[in-house]
């Protein structure tokens, strides 16, 4: 080969493998939310999220009222106050790009 190559069987390996634990993922999620739901619909996740798994929006409550903040949390705030997904599952996921939360 010259330059760069492209191996067509390593390439299947990795999709085979990236796919399985895109499946595992989803099912996790599924189990975390006691259901399974669309996780390519913003509404969809929202509910899960804030209204069944009452997840407050920025790790934070607004004062006085009980109800989530109105901005949105990052995965670190969310994480540090719900511990109930496991931290090898994110990092397992999280290893490039796609996180959990």
């Amino acid at each position: 080969m010259d330059n760069a190559g492209f191996s067509q069987s390593e390439s299947e390996s990795q999709k085979s493998i990236i796919q399985s634990k895109l499946s595992a993922l989803e099912e996790f999620a599924y189990q975390l939310a006691g259901h399974p739901f669309s996780l390519t619909s913003v509404d969809d996740v929202g509910q899960v999220l804030y209204a069944e798994l009452r997840l407050p929006v920025n790790g934070e409550m607004e004062p006085g009222s009980g109800r989530p903040s109105k901005t949105l949390g990052t995965r670190r705030a969310v994480n540090s106050r719900y511990d109930f997904v496991h931290r090898s599952s994110i990092r397992d996921y999280s290893g490039g790009s796609l996180a959990l939360l």
